[in-house]
């Protein structure tokens, strides 16, 4: 019996243009890129490839005995997504890294110098409109990476409601992309799936505020993941490469 032909999702038209090179995300933390782009995700591994660059573990990281759970649990969400453990670059940056701003060029070096390598010309990350402090911190890395080397940006949304009046007035002139989880929704349910920690599964009870009910994956699974795409002319553009010391 022939070997059973298992097709990868077909890419929308809605994001092809998005992913025409292999795509970088930032994700503050190793569960964000599966609830916010789960879909993208698993379309770009298909297609031209990901690379997920996280800052940190989380501010409750240690909650349940140290943050090798969450490192385990991104790379098991990333195989379901279509991708390898050589796809993840983990940046472990501690706890209050987002009140750092200092350090934040050099992390912007680290992130162009990784999509420069594996001929990205895209990256994602959250958006500086998030409430969250990291979310922030890491739209803001993004920012600087996408000046230094001349690279498009697109923000992802997580748990913050978007609007496209709001939008707008953080960046004007920039285009919004909505992508239907779809064909990918399988995909993403099993990534989520694998932050057990975030949910609380077979783990001691924690600080309050840590887990997640079980359902609620519900509203990323069945509503559409949005991208917001800066418009790069409100940028300067590439710098010289004495501004990015």
């Amino acid at each position: 019996m022939a070997d059973k032909v298992i097709s990868k999702p077909e890419t929308p038209l809605c994001i092809a243009q998005l992913l025409e090179e292999p795509i970088v995300v930032l994700t503050p933390h190793p569960d964000d890129n599966a609830f916010g782009c789960g879909a993208l995700l698993t379309h770009a591994f298909a297609n031209k490839g990901a690379h997920i660059i996280c800052m940190g573990e989380g501010p409750h990281a240690g909650a349940f005995g140290g943050p090798c759970a969450r490192r385990g649990e991104i790379e098991l969400a990333v195989a379901y997504l279509g991708g390898q453990p050589g796809d993840i670059t983990a940046l472990r940056r501690p706890a209050g890294w987002a009140e750092q701003p200092d350090t934040f060029r050099m992390l912007a070096r680290h992130v162009g110098t990784i999509a420069q390598a594996m001929g990205a010309r895209r990256i994602f990350s959250t958006a500086d409109t998030s409430e969250n402090a990291e979310h922030r911190a890491t739209a803001e890395v993004a920012a600087m990476a996408a000046e230094m080397f001349d690279l498009s940006l697109c923000h992802y949304q997580v748990w913050a409601e978007w609007t496209e009046a709001a939008l707008e007035g953080a960046s004007p002139g920039g285009t919004l992309h909505r992508l239907p989880v779809g064909d990918a929704v399988a995909a993403k349910s099993r990534a989520l799936g694998a932050f057990r920690s975030r949910f609380g599964q077979d783990l001691p009870s924690g600080p309050s505020g840590i887990t997640l009910p079980a359902d609620y994956t519900a509203r990323f699974l069945g509503a559409d993941e949005l991208f917001y795409e800066a418009a790069r002319a409100s940028r300067p553009g590439k710098v010289s490469d004495d501004r990015k010391a």
